[in-house]
């Protein structure tokens, strides 16, 4: 069983997203519908800006 989290914070009514997200918190082996292994726990962090 694989466990994921993320969460978005929005500055200045939303000209401004900072994202951060974590996959496979628990570091499990998981493999797709092929039997490949799947990469392991990963992080990934986003910056987004609006331009007007």
């Amino acid at each position: 069983m694989l466990h994921h989290a993320g969460m978005t914070y929005s500055l200045k009514d939303g000209r401004y997203n900072i994202s951060f997200e974590c996959r496979n918190l628990g570091n499990e082996l998981a493999y797709d519908n092929f039997r490949l292994q799947k990469p392991g726990r990963s992080f990934n962090l986003k910056l987004r800006y609006f331009l007007h």
